[in-house]
């Protein structure tokens, strides 16, 4: 009896060390779990910064696009008296949350990343070359360069928002990048046919 009362006494004790170590890992599970999804949704917060950002500097970029290209249909240097460039988005914040929570994101999800910061790189290379031409070098600004940003900035936005509200079930569109740039355009009623840039001029 002593004995068969002892063996039950450390079934017992087995099956409770068992189940607290069960217990204890269902709550980091589910603690590590929330914390991922915290980490996450800061991440889509700083996407739908971005979006923001990139969206609204379409305009400032495609107004010196605009007389970048009325300067050489007509060679009016006071086209460039006044413009100005956006600063390249900061992407501090953003890189530091996707360090807390990249190797959780879906393929497409980091494929997304992936092309997103490659994009941001591109971009700010290329501002920062025609900001150093400076105002009174102009004829240097090429319309091709300025095109280019703006293609970027709208490739940013449709990508980081498609992000920000898809979340886990985010796709790659199989969209190109032309098309997801003039979907872009479309949405802020911005035209690239020479009448309309000349229109836009009259009224900026």
């Amino acid at each position: 009896m002593e004995l068969e009362s002892f063996l039950a006494g450390l079934c017992a004790s087995l099956v409770g060390v068992v189940a607290t170590v069960c217990s204890t890992n269902k709550v980091e599970s589910i603690k590590q779990n929330r914390d991922v999804e915290n980490v996450k949704n800061a991440l889509y917060v700083e996407l739908n910064d971005l979006a923001n950002e990139c969206y609204e500097n379409i305009d400032t970029v495609y107004d010196v696009y605009a007389r970048a290209i009325m300067y050489k249909k007509t060679g009016n240097d006071a086209l460039f008296n006044s413009y100005s460039l956006p600063r390249p988005p900061v992407l501090i914040v953003l890189n530091n949350t996707l360090e807390k929570c990249y190797v959780y994101l879906t393929k497409d999800q980091r494929d997304a990343i992936r092309t997103i910061l490659y994009l941001v790189d591109r971009m700010t290379k290329d501002l920062e070359s025609i900001d150093a031409k400076g105002p009174y070098n102009h004829k240097d600004i090429q319309s091709e360069d300025l095109y280019a940003i703006i293609s970027i900035l709208g490739v940013i936005y449709q990508l980081a928002i498609a992000f920000k509200e898809e979340k886990d079930r985010f796709k790659n569109s199989n969209k190109s990048a032309d098309v997801l740039f003039k979907e872009t355009l479309t949405m802020k009623k911005l035209s690239l046919d020479w009448s309309d840039i000349r229109e836009y001029l009259k009224t900026a």
